[in-house]
C-alpha cells in the first residue's frame, strides 16, 4: 500500500528562524517559492509536497503508511507482516536523506540501508522517467515483521539551501 507524498509532514517546523523554540534550533526552514506558511507546512502540490531547508540545517519528516488490519481465520488471529518499504523523492544538490527509519506503533523496526551520497536515490525529475524504475530503485526488503501501524521517518540534511519533494511512500505486506 502506498500513500501520496502530500501525507509527509515535517517534525520540527522551522518557521522564520525562531530561535527560542527547542524544536527549531538546528532545523531552520525557509518558505518554498515565496508561498506563505510553506516554511511550516510545506508546499502541497498535485504531485507531492516540497520543503525548503536552510544551509547547514537538518530536519525529520514522517509519514504513516496504511497498514492492513489483523484478521481471524477459523479462530486463528493473523497479523500483517511488513515485507518491503519504498518511497520516491527529488532533492536539490546538497540536500540528502541521511537516514530512513521504519517504525510500528510499538517502536523502532529497522533503519533502511541507504547511503546519503548515492546519486541513484536522487532522480533529476519525474518528467519522462518511468515511475516503476524509480520505485524499484527505492524499494527495500525487510525481514518479515508483524506490524499494526507502520510509519517512516526521513532524516534530511541541507548542506546548502534547497528543496526536497516527497512523491509517495509505502510498503508491501504479507497478509
Amino acid at each position: 500500500m502506498y500513500i501520496h507524498g502530500n501525507a509527509v509532514t515535517m517534525r520540527f517546523p522551522g518557521g522564520n528562524g525562531v530561535v527560542w523554540s527547542p524544536h527549531t534550533e538546528g532545523s531552520g526552514m525557509n518558505g518554498v517559492g515565496g508561498v506563505a506558511w510553506s516554511d511550516i507546512v510545506g508546499l502541497h502540490q498535485d504531485f507531492g509536497v516540497t520543503y525548503r531547508g536552510r544551509a547547514g540545517q537538518h530536519n525529520f519528516f514522517m509519514v504513516a503508511i496504511p497498514t492492513p488490519c489483523r484478521r481471524r481465520d477459523n479462530g486463528v488471529l493473523h497479523q500483517a507482516l511488513l515485507d518491503e518499504v519504498g518511497f520516491t523523492f527529488e532533492s536539490d544538490e546538497g540536500v540528502e536523506i541521511q537516514q530512513v527509519g521504519v517504525f510500528d506503533n510499538r517502536g523502532h523496526v529497522t533503519d533502511l540501508p541507504i547511503r546519503s551520497l548515492d546519486p541513484s536515490l536522487h532522480p533529476p525529475s519525474l518528467g519522462g522517467l518511468n515511475p516503476d524504475f524509480v520505485l524499484n530503485r527505492t524499494l527495500f526488503a525487510i525481514n518479515p515483521t508483524a506490524v499494526t501501524a507502520v510509519a517512516l521517518t526521513f532524516k534530511v540534511f541541507f548542506a546548502q539551501e534547497g528543496n526536497i519533494t516527497f512523491f509517495c511512500a509505502g510498503a508491501t505486506f504479507q497478509v
